[in-house]
């Protein structure tokens, strides 16, 4: 399981993120999100991200 924080742009791009397994984030990100991939997974696939209506989905 992963965690992510991120925020996004106005077409839902993640422009910033924090993800891991044990994450404590320093400050206020837009969304926070449970996920069951891997680590390495989800860090390749963040140019894929993009949130849509509060839900985090996966392109391409």
């Amino acid at each position: 399981m992963c965690l992510l924080f991120c925020d996004v742009d106005s077409e839902g791009k993640i422009v910033d993120s924090l993800i891991g397994d044990r994450v404590i984030p320093l400050r206020q990100y837009q969304y926070f999100f449970y996920l069951q991939e891997v680590v390495n997974v989800v860090v390749a696939n963040v140019p894929n991200y993009r949130v849509t209506n509060g839900q985090l989905t996966l392109e391409g």
